[in-house]
């Protein structure tokens, strides 16, 4: 979504990695064939043997967040100054702590909310 809203689509390759949730049961290799392969050919091993990962120029960088906030910054929307891209990090930050709080309240079920 980055590159699209730097209007930059074009500039990267997005290999994706099908995936049959139907088949999870019979293992990775029957649900993502693809996936099995690169994790036993040592592709995602830079991020624990999990993907997303992100290629360039050879190092692949692993963690969402870390290839959200490289991207950002090669594409010029990181903020201009230190302090601006410290802020952004706040920002998403704070929005990891509020969605992990509701995730762990909507676990708690309808019963815990009405004590």
């Amino acid at each position: 979504l980055l590159y699209a809203a730097a209007g930059k689509s074009g500039e990267f390759t997005d290999n994706r990695i099908p995936v049959d949730v139907s088949k999870f049961s019979e293992g990775v290799a029957v649900a993502a064939p693809q996936f099995a392969e690169g994790r036993e050919a040592g592709t995602f091993k830079m991020n624990m043997n999990r993907i997303p990962i992100l290629v360039v120029d050879g190092a692949t960088i692993g963690q969402s967040s870390a290839i959200e906030r490289y991207i950002a910054r090669q594409l010029g929307m990181y903020g201009s100054t230190d302090v601006e891209g410290a802020l952004i990090d706040m920002i998403a930050e704070h929005i990891k702590d509020i969605s992990k709080s509701y995730q762990d309240e909507k676990k708690k079920g309808p019963e815990a909310a009405a004590t």
